[in-house]
């Protein structure tokens, strides 16, 4: 399978990305993490779905 364009958000607020793993055009693979942006290396399918569980708890708990 080859993958060519992915993005996943949790939204707190329709729009309001707290976090979100994406490959936008022209920006590549990255993060943005409450509002802040970083890279992201993408790996695989199942790796990316895992990076972004995790994220997700981690704002679960605060």
């Amino acid at each position: 399978m080859v993958v060519r364009s992915w993005s996943l958000n949790a939204d707190v607020y329709w729009s309001l990305h707290v976090v979100e793993i994406d490959n936008e055009r022209g920006k590549g693979d990255h993060c943005p993490l409450d509002g802040k942006e970083f890279p992201y290396r993408f790996a695989a399918i199942d790796q990316l779905i895992e990076d972004f569980i995790k994220e997700v708890d981690k704002r679960r708990t605060r």
